[in-house]
């Protein structure tokens, strides 16, 4: 057992909290609850638990719903059921409602007791060991796929990381359980662009008016998307919330028919936002001004209590991030990674490389220095650029 692998026990009765914590605190870092909500408290300040085990008769809040809710804040943990109430009504119950790994009737010895946590902390670690390959390797595979796909489309890097960098703050406020899924979505969702036609990719990235062929073509982009990934192991959630994260929150809009309202995917909703927040904010921080556009939409094409709660998460980080910035000229061969650009990138003979407000990739920042080696790239760049602790501000601009 590692130093992070907490087990949580819960049970109204505290003198049989405080014989259960002595028997098992010299194998296990064990923390206790007198109740539901108490035990909601401890995961919210401890961070994730490994296992819960819980008694199914208390006050208030009963076993099974206690634990449903620790697996809403913590979907890893381990969940096993400790009662005097071993009926058949019951045992369903807390397998139904809480998902429950295993099942002990009171009294418990503590051998046996110890022996059930031993196996659900094994099983806790291979559900992280797969969480992480699907956080982290998976996660850096597909920014890899896009930042190379930025190289042909230089607009799908911009979209996919401005939406990526504000999903994790908004799924951190929004207590996703899942909050991988947001992130990867907001990365994935521009992928079906590689579908539309250049010249019109072009023409829609200038602003100018597309008939309707063209707009159908644009809007059809998610529906790519998903079908490019959804074949993809443990993407399937991800896939529907790429296609759906265009949809209207009144039902209209692009897929025709479907969920409206509260029925569509929390993360699809919330992407449509973060999504809509990047096409108005362009090159710049967002503001209250940014949100008070979507604002004006709140209802009909967005979900107006999450633009809301996203608005209160996003804006403070944002104005805290933004007094870390400055804005300075670089020449070619001087970018590196996290520059963002402040306009639209053009090379020498007039060939488009990257869009106002993309953060370069470690990549970009390579090809542009390459490019500046063998040919006169030497006008300087616009860049806005991430302050370190105690740096000072460069002498050629101050954002």
């Amino acid at each position: 057992m590692t130093a992070q692998e907490k087990v949580l026990i819960i049970d109204d009765e505290e003198n049989l909290l405080n014989g259960l914590k002595r028997q098992l605190r010299g194998d296990f870092q064990v923390l206790t609850a007198t109740g539901g909500q108490q035990a909601l408290d401890v995961v919210g300040r401890e961070g994730p638990v490994a296992v819960a085990i819980c008694d199914m008769r208390m006050p208030g809040m009963d076993g099974a719903t206690g634990l449903a809710a620790i697996e809403k804040k913590s979907p890893l943990t381990v969940r096993m059921m400790l009662t005097g109430n071993a009926d058949q009504s019951t045992a369903i119950d807390a397998i139904n409602k809480g998902h429950i790994y295993r099942f002990f009737s009171k009294p418990c010895p503590a051998e046996t007791l110890r022996a059930g946590i031993e196996d659900a902390l094994k099983h806790y670690r291979v559900a992280a060991a797969e969480r992480q390959l699907l956080e982290q390797t998976l996660a850096g595979s597909v920014k890899m796929l896009i930042d190379v796909l930025g190289m042909v489309d230089p607009d799908l890097v911009h979209v996919s990381e401005r939406t990526r960098e504000w999903a994790r703050p908004v799924a951190r406020a929004l207590d996703m359980p899942n909050a991988w899924r947001l992130q990867l979505a907001a990365m994935l969702a521009p992928i079906g662009r590689i579908a539309i036609p250049s010249a019109i990719r072009e023409k829609h990235r200038q602003g100018k008016a597309l008939d309707a062929v063209e707009r159908e073509i644009i809007a059809a982009a998610p529906e790519t998307t998903r079908d490019l990934i959804a074949n993809i192991p443990r993407l399937a959630e991800v896939a529907e919330i790429v296609h759906l994260h265009q949809k209207n929150f009144d039902g209209s809009g692009f897929p025709k028919g479907g969920p409206s309202g509260g029925e569509i995917p929390l993360a699809a909703r919330a992407l449509k936002i973060l999504a809509a927040l990047a096409e108005v904010a362009g090159v710049e921080s967002p503001t209250a001004a940014h949100f008070a556009t979507l604002e004006g939409h709140a209802g009909r094409r967005f979900d107006p209590d999450l633009l809301a709660r996203i608005k209160a998460c996003l804006l403070p980080e944002l104005q805290s991030t933004a007094r870390s910035e400055v804005t300075v000229d670089v020449k070619a061969l001087y970018l590196t990674e996290g520059n963002t650009l402040i306009e639209d990138l053009y090379a020498p003979n007039g060939q488009f490389l990257l869009a106002a407000g993309t953060r370069m990739t470690v990549a970009q920042a390579r090809s542009l220095r390459n490019i500046a080696k063998l040919s006169k790239f030497e006008n300087p760049i616009p860049v806005r650029r991430l302050l370190d602790d105690g740096q000072a501000v460069p002498e050629s601009r101050s954002a």
